[in-house]
C-alpha cells in the first residue's frame, strides 16, 4: 500500500540508461549503438505506460499490464541529476522548469478519459479501460 517513486533517465549521446528507485539507483546499463538507433525508430507519437508492447500499438493483455496505480508522469528532455530527481520526488516542478516535456498529474481527471499536460505544451495522455481515479492519501 505504499507509493514509490520511479525516475529512468536516458542520454542518447552516452546511450547509458540508469533506473531510480525512492531516490536510489538500481541498476544502470548501456545500450550498443545498434540497440539506440532501434530506440530511435519507435513512433514519438504514442507513449503506453502501464502495458507491455510486443510491437507499437500491439493491442491489451490483461496478464501484460501494471497492476497498481500510477500518478505524476514527467518526461524531460534532458537527463537530470540524481539530486534533481530526489528533489523531484518531493516538491511540485518550479513554474517553467528547464527541459520539462510534458507533466500528466493525474489531479482533475475528466471523464472522457484524456489526461491534460500541466507543463505547457500540450500533450494531452489517453486513459484506457479500466483506468479510475482514487482518493490520494499520500499526503504528498
Amino acid at each position: 500500500g505504499r507509493w514509490h517513486h520511479f525516475g529512468l533517465s536516458f542520454s542518447s549521446q552516452d546511450l547509458l540508461l540508469h533506473l531510480y528507485s525512492d531516490g536510489n539507483l538500481v541498476t544502470s546499463f548501456s545500450f550498443l549503438p545498434f540497440e539506440a538507433q532501434l530506440l530511435a525508430y519507435v513512433s514519438p507519437s504514442f507513449l503506453v505506460i502501464g502495458q507491455e508492447q510486443d510491437a507499437q500499438l500491439g493491442g491489451y493483455d490483461a496478464s501484460q499490464a501494471h497492476r497498481g496505480q500510477v500518478d505524476d508522469v514527467k518526461i524531460w528532455s534532458r537527463v537530470l541529476s540524481l539530486e534533481e530527481m530526489v528533489a523531484d520526488m518531493t516538491s511540485p516542478p518550479s513554474p517553467d522548469p528547464e527541459g520539462l516535456v510534458v507533466h500528466w498529474a493525474f489531479d482533475d481527471l475528466p471523464t472522457n478519459s484524456q489526461v491534460f499536460d500541466t507543463s505547457g505544451h500540450g500533450y494531452v495522455g489517453y486513459l484506457g479501460d479500466g483506468v479510475s481515479k482514487i482518493q490520494d492519501s499520500s499526503g504528498l
